[in-house]
């Protein structure tokens, strides 16, 4: 038995390409994917900085690794013993599926591959995270949660009628009734996408269930009907189809917003969070964390907990703005108030 801490980068040409928001820009574009490079090298640092031998994993639909700011990324990753697996993308919603984050179904590809190959085990802890994510401490606990549970998910509890992606839980809950022939007493509960935690055996269950559903949603979208429209939806549709109600995660992890000119959500006490998701800090924070790690030549023993910990909160803003910060961000709000952006 053992501990995988993953993620994953897939790398779409211009045909499978789509509009990114939070990295403004299309996902076949080179400088869209450095970003998402630069992500992924700062997730494996913090990943072995607190794991000194954890099993690391990258899944990707490629095994060519990029040169960015003079870094090769090859060399990090394996000076951080990273494995990296090229995973075939199987699972391509066709055009005009959905609008955005066309290759998230990549996530089930991975499970479809991690069923067959030879290096996981049913009883292996598997966690599976969006690459925007910093690991601030020990995943020990979570790793014990996982185990006890075998399957734990982080639940966002948006009201029923919010827009989630082109579903609301209200929506979710008639698809899902479609879907599966079973009347539903409540709405569905909505299980994040940027987070994934099981024993390889749960995977092994969950993988049918996927392919039968997958096939429904393409039958649907060619007959115009509402359907699952991104990864999100779709894990959430497979826990309630196998009786997992999750949120345990929600003790671990946490989707933080950290722009004020947009949304900010950022409290105190996430600072006892293991795992904090940053999708608003892909372009600028990531970048910034990248070049300090660049300056230390990505060498673990430079620094230590204290000054790793300094660090996360003043690249990433948590759990408060600095003074010197809040000139930039009145002028910020005051920008997009005028002009849209």
């Amino acid at each position: 038995m053992k501990n995988i801490i993953a993620t994953w980068i897939c790398i779409d040409d211009k045909t499978n390409g789509t509009y990114f928001p939070s990295a403004k820009g299309n996902s076949a574009d080179h400088s869209v994917q450095d970003i998402y490079w630069r992500c992924i090298c700062t997730f494996f640092w913090s990943a072995r900085f607190h794991h000194p031998v954890a099993d690391l994993a990258l899944f990707s639909n490629q095994d060519q690794m990029p040169d960015i700011e003079n870094v090769y990324l090859g060399e990090v990753l394996k000076k951080l013993g990273v494995k990296i697996y090229v995973t075939p993308f199987e699972y391509i919603t066709p055009a005009g599926y959905y609008g955005e984050w066309r290759n998230q179904f990549y996530e089930f590809s991975i499970f479809n591959f991690i069923c067959n190959h030879k290096d996981f085990d049913d009883e292996d802890g598997f966690l599976l995270l969006d690459s925007d994510c910093i690991i601030t401490k020990s995943l020990s606990p979570l790793f014990k949660c996982l185990q006890e549970q075998s399957c734990i998910t982080y639940r966002i509890d948006y009201d029923v009628d919010h827009n989630i992606n082109g579903n609301s839980r209200k929506e979710m809950k008639a698809i899902f009734e479609e879907l599966s022939s079973i009347k539903l007493d409540d709405f569905p509960a909505y299980h994040g996408g940027e987070f994934y935690a099981s024993t390889i055996q749960i995977i092994k269950k969950l993988v049918p269930d996927f392919k039968i559903v997958w096939q429904q949603l393409l039958t649907r979208h060619s007959a115009g009907l509402q359907k699952l429209n991104e990864e999100a939806h779709v894990l959430s549709y497979l826990f309630f189809k196998n009786g997992i109600e999750g949120g345990q995660a929600n003790d671990y992890v946490k989707r933080l917003w950290t722009d004020p000119t947009t949304f900010r959500n950022v409290e105190q006490k996430d600072m006892h969070l293991s795992i904090w998701h940053l999708p608003a800090e892909k372009r600028k924070g990531f970048k910034k964390f990248f070049l300090w790690l660049k300056n230390i030549n990505f060498i673990l023993d430079t620094t230590n907990n204290e000054t790793f910990q300094r660090r996360i909160q003043k690249t990433f803003l948590v759990p408060g703005i600095p003074i010197r910060h809040k000139p930039y961000y009145t002028a910020k709000f005051f920008v997009k108030k005028v002009f849209g952006y």
